[in-house]
């Protein structure tokens, strides 16, 4: 089965790929290679959440640990635990094999939990390993993209794409900065190689479905949405997206449960509340619509509050 899902991950299969893994993790819940593997193909997918578990495991194995720290820094990192990320990368950060990409997640672990000191330390010890780095190039555009230094950036990550042909997010950062620049068909071709890299990169499919639902291009948009929450089920915004999207094809039915699951996942978003009382009043189910609207009311009003 680990063969198989090998082949698969091989493949960029990774849905697949994780579904043999689990099952052989099942079966064989203290195996590292399985855990290791899992783990690499929840990373690769974006399920992130669920890398956790098996590479902490991983970890655990002497002749897997280091290759486990990254994957695990990297998970950690992109769940937002910061912390823990930069406890994992440090370990490894003078390690050959990680040691670029160790600094850089370093970096911005560091930079996004407000520890300035060892962000700077750890861009400057990047740029002396390697100067050129494409991800010395992605770092400086995500700095000037801080400054609102938008077309600055975009070049630095132009750069960066060109000398990592391979490097993952860049290009969905430029599609951003594209958005930021109002130029939607160079945003989506950003989009668009981004998912070549990573056919799962659910934001990515939800960014696309966006531009098509600002163009009114509600089919379209739903199926963008749709794959987003395929690639992420618990993604808040592509769950509210798709529940618009179906509403304005005339499709009530189908967006109520979606909108349920919206606000479900993000029950503080006024805006989800608001869209799942339309869709509650349209379905005749007159109270319930009516806690929804007070519900976003309220909402709506302590965040007027807050600013």
């Amino acid at each position: 089965m680990n063969s198989a899902a090998a082949r698969a991950l091989a493949a960029l299969q990774f849905k697949q790929a994780i579904e043999l893994l689990k099952r052989a993790h099942h079966l064989v819940p203290g195996d590292p290679d399985i855990a290791l593997n899992l783990g690499l193909a929840c990373v690769r997918a974006g399920r992130f959440t669920e890398a956790l578990e098996p590479l902490k495991l991983a970890v655990a194995d002497s002749h897997k640990k280091d290759t486990a720290r990254f994957l695990l820094g990297t998970a950690y990192f992109e769940t937002r635990q910061f912390q823990l990320a930069a406890e994992q990368l440090e370990l490894i950060r003078s390690h050959p094999e990680f040691a670029e990409n160790a600094l850089y997640f370093l970096e911005e672990s560091y930079r996004k939990s407000g520890n300035g000191a060892r962000a700077e330390q750890a861009f400057l010890d990047l740029t002396k390993l390697k100067p050129d780095s494409a991800l010395v190039h992605k770092l400086l555009g995500t700095a000037y993209d801080t400054q609102g230094r938008f077309p600055e950036a975009l070049a630095e990550f132009q750069t960066a794409s060109l000398l990592d042909p391979g490097l993952p997010e860049v290009r969905f950062d430029a599609g951003l900065l594209c958005l930021k620049l109002h130029d939607e068909a160079a945003a989506r071709k950003w989009f668009e190689a981004e998912l070549k890299l990573n056919p799962c990169y659910a934001a990515a499919h939800y960014y696309l479905g966006d531009i098509d639902r600002k163009a009114s291009r509600w089919v379209s948009a739903a199926g963008y949405f749709r794959k987003a929450i395929d690639c992420a089920p618990e993604y808040p915004k592509a769950h509210l997206a798709l529940g618009i999207a179906l509403q304005a094809q005339g499709l009530d039915s189908e967006a109520l449960p979606i909108l349920r699951r919206a606000v479900a996942l993000a029950p503080g978003a006024s805006e989800a509340h608001f869209h799942l009382a339309r869709a509650l009043a349209k379905a005749g189910r007159t109270e319930e619509s009516r806690a929804e609207w007070k519900k976003a009311q309220d909402l709506a009003d302590s965040q007027d509050t807050k600013k």
